[in-house]
């Protein structure tokens, strides 16, 4: 699996982070093996242009998703990670982000 620098410090491996999550100028990685989370002093905006090509979306101004690892969407403003996690998804995105949930289901 290749890993993409996310800056001068830190590179991970796309495949195994399930969302990132904004918190001011830094980003919160979550990765699917156990429970670890990774704080990196870069923004959100410039995550997604560097793991755009791996199936991340933005669903909100402070979640990124890896369209990979969400299992639901159990509700029309949430999208359901595969850590059980629920993150909101913006109401502009809302019918967009379902499209491509569904999208994704058929290729799945």
């Amino acid at each position: 699996m290749n890993a993409v620098n996310i800056n001068l410090r830190t590179a991970i491996v796309p495949e195994d982070v399930l969302y990132c999550l904004a918190s001011e100028n830094y980003t919160k990685f979550y990765f699917n093996n156990n429970n670890h989370v990774e704080i990196v002093p870069v923004t959100l905006k410039d995550v997604e242009k560097r793991l755009k090509a791996f199936s991340f979306v933005r669903v909100h101004k402070s979640n990124l998703v890896n369209l990979k690892y969400v299992i639901a969407n159990a509700d029309k403003n949430f999208v359901e990670m595969a850590d059980n996690n629920r993150l909101a998804i913006s109401r502009r995105k809302v019918s967009s982000i379902r499209k491509l949930l569904k999208q994704n289901q058929k290729i799945s």
